[in-house]
């Protein structure tokens, strides 16, 4: 007996799977100083804030460190390879936490700060850090007489004015040296005991 099975039709099915989550969202941002660059050996805060269904933040740096968790549940400071983690709260759907660096040193300039709220294969937010290097050289020296012994010495300078406590005059003649801390970081000096007909060499 011969059977005729005909056509058999074999259709090919896709399954979708549907995650559904709430909205998701984060941002990371240098809270202290408020300046930017920042000065070596500032403390910096940087603080992620973002909205999700998680109870977490995933922090991570570009100069090394594994990723670091914190949560509402977690230990208070977290560290990450010298960048201390703190969970701040939580408010609903909105989390908070900080990462600070304490007297950054020069060699972190450049390193970013990312953070996630919806874990490690989630959207990081990011923040570079930028500090200052080694003081520029100041230009523009300018000496104004205010009368027959004293002037206003003034320059211009590109450093970053935070990081600048004072500047140091030194006046040289060919009898002796003086030297002179400004008050502040004002780029200006009065210097007085002047003597008529001599011949100054000045550094700042």
């Amino acid at each position: 007996m011969k059977v005729d099975l005909g056509f058999v039709n074999i259709f090919n099915c896709m399954l979708v799977l549907l995650r559904i989550t709430g909205s998701v969202s984060v941002t990371i941002t240098q809270t202290s100083p408020s300046y930017s660059p920042v000065c070596p050996e500032d403390d910096v805060v940087l603080t992620c804030q973002g909205t999700s269904n998680n109870t977490f933040l995933v922090f991570r740096a570009s100069n090394g460190g594994t990723l670091q968790t914190v949560s509402n549940t977690s230990v208070i400071n977290t560290d990450l390879n010298g960048i201390v983690l703190q969970w701040i709260g939580m408010n609903g759907t909105y989390l908070t936490a900080t990462a600070t660096i304490s007297n950054i040193p020069l060699n972190m300039n450049g390193v970013i700060i990312s953070c996630s709220t919806s874990g490690v294969f989630g959207t990081f937010a990011m923040e570079k850090v930028n500090i200052t290097g080694d003081p520029p050289s100041v230009t523009n020296l300018t000496l104004t007489p205010l009368d027959n012994t004293s002037a206003i010495l003034t320059w211009s300078t590109n450093e970053q004015p935070n990081c600048v406590s004072f500047y140091t005059i030194e006046l040289d003649s060919e009898n002796s040296t003086f030297l002179y801390n400004t008050s502040n970081s004002t780029p200006q000096q009065i210097i007085s005991d002047l003597m008529i007909g001599q011949t100054y060499n000045i550094t700042v």
